[in-house]
């Protein structure tokens, strides 16, 4: 199932600063969370940093006494989450939901998806009879443009646009935002582009790119691999279509 590389993996440069990778999940056997946060010391290794995520209901009493006192109840352990010790990467982990987010310098998906595999394994025993409902992979890249942008499709193939005359002032700050669908497949993407303020002469885009593929399948770990390197290539291939060959020329 898996294709060759794409564009985006041989770049020098490439302007990712987060990555996440997400599997979703139906869990009919697991109720007990604690039993997610057994890890095995390999991972201890990678993510040494723990501690349990709480939520909650609160209750506010004696308001109309003008003693207002606010108490918990209903407190239960949401997920888990393990941080890096360079506190770049960090995963949760929860009844219906497995998340990792790399921050920081990105090398390729092989790089980005190595300590995530060894997570994942390490709890396939107590979640090898889950059913997975959905997976995605999120981007998000900075562009800088260091040029005046007389024109944002010399950059971008997706753009803004207005008619002469609609905005007379100068654009300063934008943000657009597309979904599109393959019912088909059952899959869906959504790309976001936003200027934000510029500096002196620099022009920062951010480009997230986030791809879903919601089939659901069991949780093997082939398939579930085979699955996210498909979803890697749907992205990069979305990521060298929305730039420009002169956008991309930055990261060669």
């Amino acid at each position: 199932m898996a294709e060759s590389q794409t564009k985006i993996e041989n770049y020098k440069n490439p302007p990712i600063f987060l990555a996440i990778l997400e599997i979703r999940y139906k869990n009919s056997e697991l109720k007990n969370i604690e039993k997610l946060s057994e890890c095995k010391n390999e991972v201890l290794k990678l993510f040494p940093n723990s501690q349990k995520q709480v939520v909650g209901e609160l209750k506010l009493d004696n308001l109309l006494e003008g003693q207002p006192t606010i108490s918990q109840f209903n407190r239960k352990v949401d997920c888990f989450l393990y941080t890096s010790k360079d506190k770049q990467s960090e995963f949760t982990i929860s009844l219906d939901r497995f998340n990792y987010r790399q921050s920081g310098s990105y090398t390729n998906f092989k790089d980005f998806t190595k300590n995530i595999k060894t997570v994942w394994k390490t709890h396939h025993e107590l979640l090898k009879n889950i059913s997975i409902i959905g997976i995605s992979l999120r981007f998000f890249n900075k562009i800088e443009i260091k040029e005046n942008i007389k024109d944002p499709t010399d950059f971008f193939n997706i753009s803004i646009q207005a008619a002469n005359g609609v905005i007379s002032d100068l654009i300063t700050n934008y943000s657009i935002r597309c979904i599109s669908r393959n019912i088909e497949k059952k899959k869906h993407s959504i790309i976001s582009l936003s200027l934000e303020p510029s500096i002196e002469s620099i022009f920062p885009f951010v480009l997230d790119i986030d791809v879903h593929d919601e089939n659901i399948f069991s949780n093997d770990l082939k398939n579930l691999w085979d699955r996210f390197e498909v979803l890697r290539i749907e992205k990069d291939n979305l990521f060298n279509r929305i730039l420009t060959e002169k956008t991309k020329s930055l990261f060669k």
